[in-house]
């Protein structure tokens, strides 16, 4: 009995001293130790992540910038009709002569930049390709002919040339960043690179207009 009973005591120290052990190997040496490390860890972890994050949101940049020529071509018509539609509104509605006369330029010149389109398109059989920046051009056109309809006069013909004061700069804006870098067909290419300049040619007159009448009007 006085043998079990030493070997029970020896088995126990045994397993003490070895469980003490597997302990230390698991945890590291020590408390400090392991809560440097476990620091580092998520320092690591923290800065992985932060790359990972930022990655993602350039891809997703890229990749919301990138138009086919199919929607390039949907991009061009869309924006040319938006600004013909705003000009016939205000052959009817504007009430300074040289408001109108701007009016019906836009009607005349966005009209015929459709139709150059329009023939580029059937000559290379391509078919135009609805986009998130075509959507988005309608939606926020339809809501700014929704509040031109209610004003008259002076009020009116300062709201539509500040109007297509920022319509002619997002589309420069369009023109630079997205549709002139992603276009690859030469023909549409060169279309874009004629539109241009008629683009800042009628931004520059309504600037010139705006600040004849004096005073601007916000249409949201």
């Amino acid at each position: 009995m006085k043998n079990f009973s030493r070997y029970m005591m020896g088995a126990f120290l045994y397993l003490s001293v070895t469980g003490a052990a597997g302990l230390v190997w698991a945890n590291g040496p020590s408390r400090e130790q392991s809560g440097q490390q476990a620091g580092e860890s998520q320092e690591h972890q923290g800065h992985r992540m932060g790359e990972m994050q930022e990655h993602q949101k350039q891809g997703a940049s890229r990749a919301a910038g990138k138009l086919s020529d199919e929607q390039i071509a949907q991009v061009l018509v869309t924006a040319n009709t938006i600004d013909v539609n705003g000009g016939k509104m205000a052959q009817s509605r504007a009430k300074d002569a040289e408001v109108k006369a701007f009016a019906r330029r836009m009607v005349q010149e966005h009209s015929s930049v459709n139709q150059k389109a329009n023939e580029l398109m059937k000559r290379l059989s391509m078919s135009p390709k609805p986009s998130a920046a075509a959507t988005k051009m309608q939606a926020k056109a339809k809501a700014t002919n929704a509040r031109m309809k209610n004003l008259q006069g002076n009020e009116f013909d300062r709201a539509y040339i500040r109007n297509e004061i920022q319509f002619h700069e997002n589309v420069l804006s369009a023109i630079d960043q997205t549709l002139d870098p992603n276009a690859k067909n030469q023909e549409l290419k060169d279309l874009i690179g004629q539109v241009r300049p008629e683009v800042q040619a009628h931004l520059d007159e309504a600037r010139r207009i705006e600040g004849r009448l004096g005073g601007t009007s916000s249409t949201g």
